[in-house]
């Protein structure tokens, strides 16, 4: 009994230390671009800023590809394995030869697509500066911490990475022409806090990087197949708008949507330490204990989230205007009516994390959650390409909103589907 106890004490204070490193990560991950955003959107000029943000929505579309499925599928791997560390090595070098083999063939696609059109290559040098910080994906495996529930390492190197790319952006980008630097100070800051990984990695987790078997490759890519289909649908839908903008209006518009987007996504990342620390511990206890018990959890979960994200949706309706004016220096109407349009893709786009990866994922759904993801991101892409020529920023904005709506009312039945079957066994 005593045993037990001290099992469970560890556990929450494991989890509570997660998750308060989490928390003073995302402060530092989207409170410090939320300092740097203003900076930019006013200094650089509007379609300078959306210039950049075109080229982040590019290269997002490889970052994905290199990723794979890892950051779930290796993430819970590593979870049921952290006790065994010639497992845990095995997964580490698996992982990492895949994505290293996939970043070469991402280079190469990406170089194909800058240097065949004027559109991209009067601009080589900015898209080449921001596809370096893909580099960070395999020097920095985030995966690997969050399944050894060790995040606060994850706090320590980021942190440090980002005050210092801040602090360089505020003393060296001082007029438009400046703007090149922007991808090269972030690149730079990817290499150094990859290197600085790799240290904590190899000295304080002891792995041993080896060339595994192909059948462990092999396993690997299965493993993270369904969730790469998800996990870059999910992405492209969400990131597909700007891509969408840029090419079919002008980087003004992508400049007003840049803006209101990545002022939801740092209060949407305000949940986040809550799902990442939730992930890796739900995909280990619904391992160990009946279904029905797991999903109850997820929807008790889901009534404190309902409460927290209807407070924060109603602030954004409420208070768009004067949050506006403080990071784009004055009151500019598109940015306000897309803030508040996005407000609710923090609602449904946190539950759709809680009900995916936290509960169907975890419970071993993934092929219905990469479907029902493939059918969002069809649905949002249709809209955009609808809506974007009479509604621009507006109309892509509104897109976004109704696809996450339905991928949450798909995910959802599913879940309560589920629990109802459960119920009666």
């Amino acid at each position: 009994m005593l045993k037990k106890f001290k099992s469970q004490s560890e556990e929450k204070k494991r989890l509570l230390s997660n998750f308060f490193s989490l928390s003073i990560l995302q402060m530092v991950n989207y409170i410090l671009p939320l300092i740097i955003v203003p900076y930019l959107f006013i200094t650089l000029g509007t379609e300078k800023f959306g210039l950049i943000a075109f080229a982040q929505s590019i290269v997002i579309y490889f970052g994905l590809f290199v990723n794979y499925g890892f950051n779930l599928s290796a993430t819970k791997e590593i979870a049921v394995h952290r006790s065994n560390q010639e497992k845990i090595s095995e997964i580490y070098s698996s992982v990492t030869i895949i994505k290293f083999l996939l970043l070469c063939v991402a280079f190469i696609f990406f170089s194909l697509l800058i240097f065949s059109f004027d559109r991209f290559s009067d601009d080589w040098r900015l898209y080449l500066y921001t596809f370096g910080t893909v580099v960070e994906s395999i020097l920095f495996p985030v995966w690997f911490f969050q399944g050894m529930e060790k995040m606060k390492y994850i706090t320590i190197i980021y942190s440090i990475s980002k005050i210092i790319v801040t602090g360089f952006i505020f003393l060296i980008i001082k007029t438009p022409d400046d703007y090149l630097y922007v991808p090269l100070l972030y690149f730079i800051g990817s290499i150094s806090s990859g290197t600085l990984s790799l240290f904590v990695l190899f000295s304080i987790f002891k792995i041993k990087f080896f060339i595994p078997s192909v059948n462990h490759l092999v396993f690997q890519l299965q493993d993270g197949w369904h969730l790469f289909i998800s996990n870059f649908t999910k992405n492209m839908y969400r990131n597909a708008n700007i891509l969408i903008l840029g090419l079919f209006t002008s980087t003004l518009y992508v400049g007003y949507y840049a803006l209101a987007e990545k002022v939801i996504k740092a209060l949407q990342a305000l949940m986040g330490p809550v799902s990442d620390v939730l992930y890796p511990y739900m995909a280990n206890k619904s391992a160990k204990q009946h279904q029905k018990k797991s999903l109850d959890d997820i929807f008790n979960i889901s009534k404190y989230y309902s409460y927290i994200l209807v407070a924060i949706v109603a602030g954004i309706l409420i208070f768009a205007p004067y949050i506006v004016r403080i990071v784009g220096g004055s009151y500019l109407d598109n940015v306000i009516a897309d803030m508040r349009i996005l407000s609710f893709v923090i609602f449904f786009g946190v539950l759709n994390d809680l009900f995916g990866v936290i509960g169907l994922i975890s419970l071993g759904y993934k092929k219905y959650f990469m479907m029902s993801v493939l059918f969002a991101g069809a649905l949002n892409v249709m809209l955009s390409f609808v809506f974007v020529f009479d509604f621009k920023d507006i109309g892509v904005a509104t897109a976004l909103s109704i696809s996450e709506f339905v991928l949450t009312i798909l995910l959802l039945s599913k879940l309560l589907r589920l629990k109802y079957i459960k119920g009666n066994v």
